[in-house]
């Protein structure tokens, strides 16, 4: 559903889609979205691709909720327009490990954080988000390869 809450709130539902197709790769599997190019990547996982790990917080970039990695770097997908995300690799938190295996979920883990119970201002889930993206850039560059 493309007219969704983004389209909703910054222009009318009823005026003409200009609407394109987006290829990339998302938490390491290829994906193609029809979307209109100046829409959010966070609404874009959100509202098209059902992903929700990535939060909705201030809409201007300035907490972390939405933090994402592009190509292993940290960005609040709020500012990110889809069509900067073309051929390129985009990990979400649930892309973090498949199988429980990064540093941070443990933490998570043995601290038992339910991340349902973490308020969105909080901004808990981008520094999250942002360590991640410390951990495997460390990774990266020890190993020579990207960790994700």
């Amino acid at each position: 559903m493309i007219c969704g809450r983004w389209r909703a709130i910054t222009r009318s539902c009823n005026e003409d889609l200009k609407v394109a197709s987006f290829e990339f790769e998302l938490n390491g599997k290829p994906v193609t979205v029809q979307a209109e190019p100046d829409m959010p990547l966070l609404w874009v996982l959100r509202d098209l691709l059902a992903l929700n790990g990535t939060k909705y917080g201030c809409g201007r970039g300035l907490c972390g909720c939405c933090t994402v990695h592009i190509d292993g770097e940290a960005v609040r997908s709020c500012m990110a327009p889809i069509e900067s995300v073309t051929g390129r690799r985009v990990v979400t938190i649930e892309g973090l490990a498949e199988d429980d295996s990064h540093p941070v979920l443990h933490a998570w883990q043995e601290l038992n954080v339910d991340p349902a119970s973490i308020q969105r201002t909080s901004g808990q889930l981008g520094s999250n988000c942002r360590a991640g993206a410390r951990l495997c850039a460390s990774r990266a560059r020890s190993s020579g390869r990207p960790c994700y």
